[in-house]
């Protein structure tokens, strides 16, 4: 996850994430995206067996984290 750490902070795109050619193209899944980003949210994107999980607050990326699922 050290990769990942670079999004700490900044803001989180909704549409980019509404976009499944976008998802396809990283080997991504979102089962549940939101139509809007509220307060705080938390999304969960399948890699293979591989679960990372977002958390927004205020609209910009605070955690996030991976399990094998």
């Amino acid at each position: 996850m050290e990769k990942f750490k670079k999004f700490i902070g900044k803001p989180f795109k909704l549409e980019t994430i509404k976009n499944s050619d976008f998802l396809k193209s990283c080997s991504l899944a979102c089962q549940s995206i939101p139509e809007k980003i509220e307060e705080f949210e938390e999304l969960e994107f399948l890699i293979n067996d591989i679960v990372m999980c977002v958390a927004v607050l205020e609209g910009k990326i605070k955690k996030n984290y991976a399990c094998k699922g």
